[in-house]
């Protein structure tokens, strides 16, 4: 049994994931969810699944209509619509603050989604050949191998005695650079783990930084403090520049652009506002903004959160490594190939 998912060209369909044995194709999901993590069941407690959109579907009994989808805080939640939803039902009925609309709904046809699927699983799987057949040839005409760290294929350095280790190469954490990757200098994954062992090494050293700043209400206090300081700071500052916006647009500093910026270094011009040289920013606790109402719940909470997640990214590494096994580079598969 393959597990296998594909889209029909030219229909409103999204992603079909369905388990292949043979010619025999049975559907197991739908959504249109572009990360895909709302996968919609065909059936929901006894309804079967009518329409879906993106962020929730609408399952039918007879004449009965439930709705199964994400409310405005992305709690997974149930509606019973009054009767057969239409886009006007659907707005009025759904969950208080929520987005669910009818523009783009699919309606699921399993009879013509099973009509094309072969045909289409059948190029996706060839369109998929092909687009790797290229990837492993441009590998290995730039020697090319997988880093153990950040898993990205970065040519290999053969000169003097690096004996094929991975260039150096950044990083990227969280959607920015984060310096040179752990993994470079290091033999590329398919000949050693050990880039891998390295990498888990850091995250296990951000994990005990995690596990040394678990807040308490003497941290709260100080950033609640900061949190004041800030907003007395910026609204200061906003009533600056109501009162010298005039006088702003005459000097040196002007025009709009880098409004913030050129604004302070305007202030900076005359003695006494040397507080605003440098700008300032509401304290943050991971991903918690601090104001004067925040809890110190909220805070461990951010804190079991990002003490779970860099665990759960450790567990899976680690599962990596313990199931490394040599492997062929690019360079040496198609050398192989004779």
């Amino acid at each position: 049994m393959e597990k296998v998912e594909f889209k029909i060209p030219y229909t409103k369909f999204g992603t079909i994931f369905a388990d292949k044995d043979g010619d025999n194709l049975v559907i197991t999901g739908v959504s249109k969810d572009y990360d895909k993590k709302n996968i919609w069941a065909l059936v929901h407690k006894g309804y079967t699944l009518w329409k879906y959109r993106d962020n929730f579907a609408i399952y039918q009994q007879d004449k009965k209509f439930i709705g199964l989808g994400l409310d405005k805080e992305d709690n997974l939640v149930e509606v019973n619509f009054s009767k057969r939803p239409n886009r006007h039902i659907i707005k009025d009925e759904q969950p208080e603050g929520a987005y669910w609309y009818a523009y783009d709904i699919a309606t699921y046809n399993e009879h013509h989604i099973l009509l094309k699927a072969q045909k289409v699983i059948k190029r996706t799987q060839e369109e998929a050949r092909i687009k790797a057949e290229k990837l492993l040839y441009k590998n290995a005409n730039e020697n090319r191998a997988k880093c153990g760290a950040c898993e990205r294929h970065i040519e290999r350095w053969d000169e003097g005695n690096w004996n094929g280790v991975v260039y150096d190469h950044g990083f990227e954490q969280a959607g920015y650079r984060a310096g040179v990757c752990i993994g470079a200098r290091y033999q590329p994954w398919e000949k050693s783990p050990e880039g891998k062992i390295v990498y888990i090494k850091q995250l296990q050293d951000r994990e005990a930084e995690i596990v040394k700043c678990k807040p308490n209400q003497a941290r709260l206090d100080k950033l609640i403090k900061a949190s004041d300081e800030y907003v007395v700071w910026n609204n200061e500052l906003k009533k600056l520049k109501e009162d010298l916006w005039q006088d702003f647009r005459q000097s040196r500093w002007y025009p709009y652009k880098n409004f913030d910026i050129n604004f302070r270094r305007y202030l900076l011009d005359t003695p006494g506002y040397e507080k605003f040289e440098s700008p300032k920013r509401n304290p943050k606790f991971f991903d918690v903004n601090i104001w004067n109402q925040t809890t110190l719940d909220e805070l461990l909470d951010a804190w079991q959160r990002q003490l779970d997640m860099i665990r759960e990214i450790i567990s899976k590494e680690q599962i990596k490594v313990d199931n490394w096994k040599e492997q062929l580079t690019a360079r040496e598969i198609i050398n192989s190939r004779g």
